[in-house]
């Protein structure tokens, strides 16, 4: 597929009306190989960010009130710290769903 040609080899001049049928097939062949990378890369960073607010999404969900601490350091933590973790990857919470 070619697929790490764009990677390999420097991006061939544009073709010309001068230009001959191989020089054209070689600079649409690396046009579609670097289309494809860019794709390709896209995708992973997609799914990397799902993954990363999977992580505090579990434990803002998984919290649990302990009475070591009181309700306000409760709710400042949540809100503090996983909240603001989520918003960065530009996931709002609502304020009452910190607070039920």
């Amino acid at each position: 597929m070619d697929l790490d040609l764009a990677l390999r080899v420097d991006e061939p001049q544009h073709p010309t009306k001068s230009s001959n049928a191989g020089e054209k097939a070689s600079y649409e062949r690396w046009e579609r190989s670097n289309r494809l990378s860019l794709m390709l890369i896209k995708s992973h960073f997609v799914k990397s960010d799902k993954a990363l607010a999977s992580t505090p999404m579990k434990r803002l969900l998984g919290m649990k009130y302990g009475h070591a601490k009181g309700v306000r350091e409760h709710i400042m933590e949540m809100r503090g710290d996983i909240a603001t973790q989520l918003k960065s990857l530009e996931i709002e919470i609502s304020e009452p769903f910190l607070v039920h």
